[in-house]
């Protein structure tokens, strides 16, 4: 007789090409051969998500919630309707939200939250002094996953949670499926030499798209080597624009969002990450294992230490966007 398998909850606010994304379509993928899972999409944004990276077991819910505060009772309903054993997230919002469903539900399940970044950032704002006390809650959580020793560090360090609470999973990649993406026909035209860059993630503050600009234009007079292609959305994509109109800046484009970013990648020259903190970046162990060369900010972590096991990357210090231009400008 076959014993029934225990179910976990995996929940996310959104599905895109993100790295603590993708990491919790791994590890369902992996995690579905022992048990049943249900992963749960509370926004829906159907151009990043290929189905296909999820194997047929995983059962999908996706809703249309605007926030993910507005998912609470849905979450609670949800579970209170379930026999789940874990239930796994990597977003601090909703790991909070979890934990006050936690307290309030019949239902007993361990509650794990995947840390998905360094702690510490240097702009001390409301944001970072909510997410301070959101990571202080990690307290009450079950499990903690993080992706290095470092994390781990300064986690148990500031935020006084056990240690007996961390486990170490590194971040997974599914080579097979990148491989196979890769080598979908794309047309990327180059003139004279030019040399295609490429960054690949969110538009926004962490990611910093903005020092890349500004190194460009520090070599905007060698304009024409380059083109400069910018794939994702997000909140600083028309303060990026405006900069490269005001300072008219010659072959950057912005392509939005791609559900299949493999491709432009494997085509590129190089890949440039100009994050001003990361966890372990899923996106350069992608360009790596795409033969891409890569240009780093030398961020709080993963970049010193992926160049340390052998990765082909050029690293510069993070806000120094002079640095950046003279490796650029030796391309």
């Amino acid at each position: 007789m076959e014993t029934k398998k225990n179910k976990i909850l995996i929940i996310t606010p959104s599905i895109g090409f993100g790295g603590a994304e993708k990491n919790l379509l791994y590890i369902s993928n992996i995690i579905s051969k022992k048990f049943n899972v249900d992963f749960v999409i509370l926004q829906k944004r159907d151009l990043n998500f290929d189905k296909k990276i999820l194997n047929t077991r995983i059962n999908i819910f996706q809703f249309n919630f605007n926030r993910t505060i507005l998912s609470f009772f849905t979450l609670l309903n949800l579970i209170n309707s379930n026999e789940y054993k874990y239930v796994l997230t990597s977003s601090l919002h909703l790991n909070f939200y979890l934990l006050i469903i936690k307290y309030f539900s019949d239902k007993k399940f361990f509650l794990i939250q995947r840390e998905s970044n360094y702690p510490f950032h240097q702009e001390f704002n409301f944001g970072y002094l909510l997410s301070f006390i959101f990571r202080f809650l990690y307290n009450f959580n079950d499990k903690i996953i993080v992706q290095n020793k470092e994390i781990k560090k300064k986690l148990n360090k500031f935020f006084f949670i056990k240690k007996k609470k961390f486990f170490i999973i590194k971040n997974l990649i599914d080579y097979k499926y990148i491989k196979k993406k890769s080598n979908e026909k794309i047309k990327l035209k180059k003139t004279n030499g030019q040399k295609i860059l490429i960054n690949v993630g969110s538009l926004n503050k962490q990611k910093n798209q903005i020092e890349i600009l500004r190194a460009l234009n520090f070599l905007n007079h060698l304009s024409h080597k380059y083109k400069m292609i910018f794939i994702g959305d997000g909140l600083k994509i028309n303060f990026l624009k405006k900069f490269v109109h005001v300072n008219k800046l010659k072959n950057v484009f912005f392509l939005g969002s791609k559900k299949n970013p493999y491709k432009y990648i494997k085509r590129s020259d190089l890949f440039i990450l100009s994050s001003k903190w990361e966890g372990t970046p899923n996106v350069l162990i992608e360009a790596e294992l795409l033969r891409t060369k890569i240009i780093s900010s030398d961020c709080k972590t993963g970049p010193s230490d992926l160049k340390k096991i052998g990765f082909n990357i050029d690293l510069y210090q993070s806000g120094n966007y002079i640095e950046l231009a003279k490796i650029l400008k030796k391309i």
